[in-house]
């Protein structure tokens, strides 16, 4: 589907076999947006993505850039941000699948309505397992699925984000606000694997704008190993530190563009994170154990309900497959064709 307005960039370290699958579907799809590849794989892969890329284009509107495979992965995506031009944007990773027709509706809708920040749909998860008779078993289950967080009040989203917290870090953004907010992450959090991270530049999306889930297959995560959690964070020595940066941060922001004061936000921020976390501990993970609303927040929506956890709809889901059935049958064909989750081996992150 069409849409001038946005740019769809693909971060790429050491993983060709993902790189080519990705870029077969995009060319099944007959993708026809601007694409930036940042490519800072050893050079031996680069050799082979640049192949790859051979036979697909002209098909698709590519540009790569190339970076030293010792490049930290934020300063790669910051500076490969830093030239795109179009209005929107979107990241997919190189082992993921994005649908082009989530894409340009996501961009569409943020186009016709300038107080949200990001738009995106379902997101899936993608698991494969091969059989005793060596054929592949895929199975598909919900990932994100969240409703759109749409309230006028920047606190109230972020009770709602911090209740049921789902990344937004692959949704059409605004390029010139997504810019402005990842510096501001980096300033707050320059290691690129920092969880406070993620979640920080997350929060901001939704400080700094509504969030729209639209009914539309949007994006299918691929499993490819293991990843740590916040489980294993809170004995770090470096965690309250951590911690501080993140909440000040947010309390600043939240203070600046809402008239709570500098000390509530902080209060508040303190309370989300709690009641976010202890989903983590799996002795305290319960309804049961979470802390009550702010009062600040409580009284000024007394009648508003806020869902502390979300179940999927499957009806919701299998009926955003239905506008995209050419690609999710374009997506299985290659999940089967290059099985590369059932390799063994789990490259770094780009």
């Amino acid at each position: 589907m069409k849409n001038k307005n946005i740019t769809l960039i693909l971060p790429t370290y050491n993983r060709a076999k993902y790189f080519m699958r990705l870029l077969e579907f995009l060319t099944s799809a007959s993708f026809e947006m601007d694409i930036l590849i940042l490519d800072s794989s050893i050079d031996e892969i680069k050799i082979e993505n640049g192949r790859c890329m051979e036979k697909i284009e002209p098909s698709l509107k590519i540009k790569r850039l190339q970076y030293s495979s010792t490049m930290v992965g934020i300063d790669k995506i910051l500076d490969g941000l830093s030239k795109v031009k179009t209005e929107f944007v979107v990241f997919c990773a190189d082992d993921d699948f994005i649908m082009p027709q989530g894409i340009a509706m996501a961009a569409d809708f943020l186009e016709k309505n300038p107080d949200y920040s990001v738009a995106h749909g379902y997101y899936l998860t993608c698991s494969l397992n091969r059989q005793p008779n060596n054929s592949i078993n895929c199975v598909i289950d919900p990932e994100y699925y969240t409703p759109s967080w749409d309230h006028g009040d920047p606190v109230f989203r972020l009770c709602q984000h911090f209740g049921h917290y789902q990344a937004t870090f692959y949704g059409v953004h605004r390029t010139e606000k997504l810019k402005e907010n990842l510096m501001k992450n980096v300033r707050q959090f320059p290691c690129v694997s920092d969880l406070f991270g993620e979640v920080y530049l997350s929060m901001l999306d939704v400080i700094h704008g509504k969030i729209k889930r639209l009914p539309v297959f949007y994006y299918c995560r691929s499993f490819s190993g293991p990843s740590s959690g916040w489980e294993t964070w809170f004995a770090r020595d470096d965690f309250s530190t951590h911690y501080s940066r993140f909440r000040n941060g947010l309390a600043a922001e939240l203070a600046g563009g809402t008239d709570y004061s500098d000390e509530n936000c902080r209060r508040i921020i303190d309370v989300f994170f709690t009641n976010y976390i202890m989903d983590f501990c799996y002795y305290l993970g319960s309804d049961a154990h979470r802390l009550p609303l702010p009062a600040e927040l409580a009284s000024r929506y007394p009648n508003e309900k806020i869902a502390r956890k979300f179940e999927p709809n499957p009806a919701l889901i299998q009926e955003s497959l239905c506008f995209g059935k050419k690609d999710f049958a374009a997506m299985m064909k290659l999940i089967k064709k290059y099985p590369v989750e059932l390799e063994g081996k789990y490259p770094g992150m780009a």
